[in-house]
């Protein structure tokens, strides 16, 4: 196992493009909604066992990391963030293996939109729109079980809830958002076990989303 721990620095220099007319980032009353400089620093920690980084077999990956935001370095916000990122890999029988990730994220003070918790994408929550649901806390966790196919091939299914909100006292976490699918891997690397993956997922409000990607979703 590898333990690390350091400074994470972050600069960010965010530009909203394009907005709905009539909407709040239009009306500027949403902070981060004209724009701006994001700049943190904070301290990082990491426990790593797992056997391979691009599709892991077994072990985890144990990460927490915080960020500090302020005009005092530079940052056009004043805000706080955190994260905690648990994945757990367990072997179940010839090379079949389950796939766990609880993920949260934290923000407090007057974070831009942008970098409020987001729910969604090709990662997290996967049958959902990234950014779709954003707030100032997200708490997530999801579930991924990979088979072996035939040659190079494999196959997946998952799934997924999780549930912003204001505050961490406020999660409405008795009624989650719901996502799930499935997925076929392709091996393009046997040496370093890259995949090409190909996801479909749907989530219980009807939408469906698909997704094409080089490595695993944690």
């Amino acid at each position: 196992a590898h333990l690390r721990a350091g400074v994470r620095v972050a600069a960010v220099h965010a530009k909203v493009l394009e907005s709905e007319a009539g909407g709040q980032i239009q009306a500027r009353s949403v902070t981060g909604s004209n724009g701006g400089a994001v700049i943190g620093v904070g301290p990082v920690i990491s426990r790593d066992n797992r056997d391979n980084n691009f599709e892991t077999r077994s072990g985890g990956l144990y990460e927490a990391l915080m960020g500090w935001h302020s005009n005092q370095i530079g940052s056009d916000f004043n805000f706080v963030d955190a994260e905690l990122d648990l994945r757990q890999f367990i072997p179940v029988w010839s090379d079949h293996t389950l796939a766990l990730q609880t993920f949260v994220r934290c923000t407090w003070g007057d974070p831009p939109f942008q970098l409020q918790a987001s729910m969604g994408g090709k990662y997290n929550m996967r049958g959902y729109f990234e950014g779709r649901y954003r707030d100032r806390h997200l708490v997530t966790a999801q579930a991924e079980y990979r088979v072996p196919l035939f040659w190079r091939f494999g196959g997946v299914g998952f799934i997924g809830a999780g549930q912003v909100g204001p505050s961490l006292t406020t999660l409405d976490l008795a009624n989650p958002k719901i996502a799930g699918g499935g997925g076929i891997r392709f091996n393009i690397n046997r040496h370093d076990r890259i995949n090409l993956r190909f996801d479909a997922a749907a989530n219980l409000e009807g939408e469906l989303n698909l997704y094409v990607h080089l490595g695993e979703a944690f």
